[in-house]
């Protein structure tokens, strides 16, 4: 510690007695600071410069450090310090220096282990396929929130509290680490001395042992490797289990999921479901599908058709590997290309059909097609993919024509829905025309048998009645008399009186409204009438 005063010589050395100071310049000029300060970097000192007044200025610009008492500083000398002490007090000086290497101790711990030693970890992890992109990423995330939480700790220094008590005994630890650390590579370091053959050899031995066995790989159930040597394959689908290859540089391994059926969207993309996507109502083809997880591409799935008509094409193309090292070497992006040539393909197809055919009644037809014309363009490209199925997930009109179309598509099921109720009509009415027929032509033999039994019947009953009149033809007469009376006078009310007591047969008619003469009357008229009868001969009146 030196004492640069501009005061004279009794008072700098009172004021180094009293604080201890040994060595003391008085009655300086600025310069003159500045020429002991150089003096001092000149025998290789780090000169920190502690001043308050304007005369200080240019000696804390020449030091190493220039620190300024700020309580009672004049504003050049502030500007001129490199650190500037808030008070006046020149105890807070050893603080300050305190603080100021822990800070570079910080900066220095950012930087090792932080900065560079988590970053080579990293790099070297993800050098050995242990690190992927997702993990570097969290992994260069949590370096920077390390540097950040141990910068913090600075603010808790002399602070009262339990988390400055936490901090102390943090620190603490950390010293006895430090000590142990220092400890412990003084000692290897003097072992390695004793031992340096010894010790190259086997970290030598030890490092080759290490590549060696890094060639030791593991392949899962479900996949299948392609081994290759200085680019060149020496072994295909490896199966599942433990392997060995010769370590990296010279042979080189990759995976992959080879019997997986992919999956390719054409015409439309469809998005994970998630809180903030909104979703509509329904999905249906007339709908634009601006929003929600299934977005339509029309670029994709506009398509011409034989007939120069538009329709929307959306489907699908699944597909797995068939050859591995094709797949892996000769395609980068499969998806894409998969999508590239269905499109094409389906494309080709639809050009060459009408649009009713694809609309309606050809789809399978087109989907098998479409199908073969992609497998033969992948094939002819040696892409070592298999397709397994083309489906038409959606096909339509464009939205455009949507309200002439559904006009069409009416009609057209007007026109079917009356060639169905004439052809149900046609079926209905035939069999019953049929049953008809049918019928009738029963009916009439059923009715000539019956006219014929009849018949039969009748003339039976005529050689009856013939038969009846010649034994009793009396009888005969009077029966065909009645009869004959009673078809004459259907519907009549008459009286028969027998003959053989009147002695003359008469027949009475009476009105339908009662007799027409009084009892007495009648019986006399009969009375008489029967006399007459017996004077005269027998002659039946008809």
């Amino acid at each position: 510690v030196v004492l640069l005063t501009g005061d004279n010589a009794a008072i700098a050395r009172r004021i180094a007695h009293e604080v201890g100071v040994d060595e003391f310049h008085a009655e300086l000029l600025p310069q003159g600071k500045v020429a002991i300060v150089q003096q001092l970097q000149n025998k290789g000192h780090k000169v920190a410069m502690v001043g308050d007044g304007i005369n200080d200025a240019p000696v804390l610009t020449a030091a190493d450090v220039g620190i300024a008492l700020g309580g009672i500083g004049t504003d050049i000398t502030v500007d001129a310090a490199d650190i500037v002490l808030m008070t006046d007090d020149l105890s807070k000086l050893p603080e300050a220096i305190d603080v100021c290497r822990r800070t570079l101790k910080t900066i220095r711990q950012n930087l090792q282990w932080f900065a560079i030693g988590v970053n080579t970890a990293g790099v070297l992890a993800s050098v050995a396929g242990v690190l992927k992109p997702v993990g570097a990423a969290v992994m260069h995330q949590f370096a920077s929130l390390l540097v950040v939480l141990n910068s913090l700790r600075l603010l808790a220094y002399r602070t009262e509290g339990k988390l400055h008590l936490w901090l102390s005994r943090g620190r603490e630890i950390w010293h006895r680490f430090e000590l142990w650390a220092s400890n412990s590579a003084a000692k290897s370091k003097a072992w390695f001395e004793r031992n340096r053959r010894g010790a190259i050899v086997g970290a030598v031995a030890s490092v080759f042992a290490i590549w060696l066995l890094s060639g030791i790989y593991i392949i899962n159930p479900n996949e299948v490797a392609v081994v290759q040597l200085f680019g060149r394959t020496i072994a295909e689908d490896v199966p599942s289990g433990i392997h060995y290859r010769l370590p990296p540089p010279l042979t080189k391994l990759t995976k992959i999921r080879k019997h997986d059926l992919r999956r390719v969207e054409i015409g439309f993309r469809t998005f994970p479901i998630s809180k903030h996507l909104r979703e509509p109502f329904a999905y249906e083809w007339n709908f634009p599908h601006q929003f929600g997880r299934y977005r339509k591409l029309p670029e994709e799935s506009l398509m011409v058709t034989g007939d120069e008509n538009l329709v929307s094409v959306n489907a699908v193309v699944h597909y797995r590997i068939s050859d591995t090292t094709d797949f892996l070497f000769r395609v980068k992006d499969a998806d894409e290309l998969v999508r590239v040539v269905g499109e094409s393909a389906a494309r080709e197809i639809v050009a060459q059909l009408p649009s009713d055919a694809i609309l309606v009644s050809e789809r399978q037809m087109v989907e098998s097609a479409v199908k073969a014309r992609t497998q033969q363009i992948l094939s002819s490209y040696r892409t070592g993919i298999e397709v397994v199925a083309f489906r038409l997930q959606d096909v339509h009109p464009p939205l455009e024509v949507v309200d002439a179309f559904r006009k069409v598509a009416s009609a057209f099921e007007q026109k079917l829905a009356m060639v169905n109720q004439a052809e149900a009509y046609r079926n209905e009415q035939i069999p019953l025309a049929k049953g008809k027929a049918s019928a009738q032509i029963e009916s009439a033999k059923a009715y000539k048998i019956r006219r014929s039994v009849r018949a039969f019947g009748e003339a039976q009953r005529f050689v009856m009645l013939a038969e009846v009149y010649r034994n009793f033809p009396e009888v005969t007469r009077v029966r065909l008399y009645l009869e004959a009376i009673e078809q004459a006078l259907a519907g009549k009310p008459k009286i028969i009186m027998d003959a053989r007591k009147l002695g003359r047969r008469q027949m009475l008619f009476v009105e339908e409204k009662g007799f027409s003469l009084t009892l007495a009357e009648t019986l006399q008229n009969l009375m008489q009438q029967s006399q007459q009868q017996q004077q005269e001969k027998f002659v039946p009146q008809h």
